[in-house]
């Protein structure tokens, strides 16, 4: 009972070690800024591009289908 104890304290100390609202803004370049959440945006659309990509190699199925399901994935958020 004393080690969950001394682990509900560490935890609670962790979470006030951690910055909950951090900057959102990554880099700023030349008055050009590039934010947190649109460079996550692209990760995944990174990694989901390479996902079905080897969906598609592993499946036999022609690559010529991958490039439109892309640009359907970007349309789809707006």
């Amino acid at each position: 009972m004393i080690l969950f104890h001394k682990l509900y304290i560490y935890l609670n100390m962790l979470i006030y070690q951690i910055n909950w609202s951090p900057d959102e803004v990554l880099i700023e370049i030349l008055g050009f800024s590039i934010y947190v959440y649109s460079l996550m945006f692209i990760l995944a659309f990174f990694v989901g591009f390479k996902l079905f990509q080897s969906f598609f190699i592993k499946e036999n199925i022609d690559q010529k289908y991958l490039d439109p399901m892309l640009v359907y994935m970007v349309i789809s958020i707006f």
